[in-house]
C-alpha cells in the first residue's frame, strides 16, 4: 500500500494546479490592466526625470489624478516606449539567428 502511494506521488507535477489555474484565466483584462499599469509607470517615470532637472520633486507635489492621467499627459513618451521595445525584440531575434550561423 505504501509503495503504491509513493508511485503515485513521484508521479504527481506540482505544475498541475497551476495550469488548471490559468486555464480559466482571465488574459484579456490582466494584460489591459497590466499594459495600464505599465503606462502609468512611464508616465511617472518621465515626469520624474523631467523635473528631476529643475530638482524638483514631483512625489511630493502632484496628486493621485497626475499619476492616473500621466499615460494620457505625453503621447510622444509612449510611442517612443513601443518603438524602443519593438527594437530590444528585433535585435534580440536578430542576434539568435545570426549566432547560429
Amino acid at each position: 500500500m505504501n509503495e503504491e502511494l509513493l508511485d503515485q506521488e513521484e508521479h504527481l507535477n506540482p505544475l498541475d494546479g497551476l495550469k488548471n489555474t490559468f486555464k480559466n484565466f482571465e488574459w484579456g483584462i490582466s494584460l489591459s490592466v497590466g499594459g495600464y499599469l505599465f503606462l502609468i509607470f512611464l508616465g511617472i517615470s518621465y515626469n520624474f526625470f523631467y523635473f528631476s532637472i529643475f530638482r524638483i520633486n514631483i512625489f511630493l507635489f502632484s496628486e493621485i489624478n497626475d499619476f492616473l492621467m500621466a499615460p494620457l499627459a505625453n503621447p510622444l513618451v509612449i510611442l517612443l516606449a513601443i518603438l524602443s521595445i519593438g527594437m530590444l525584440i528585433t535585435l534580440y531575434y536578430l542576434n539568435v539567428n545570426f549566432s547560429r550561423k
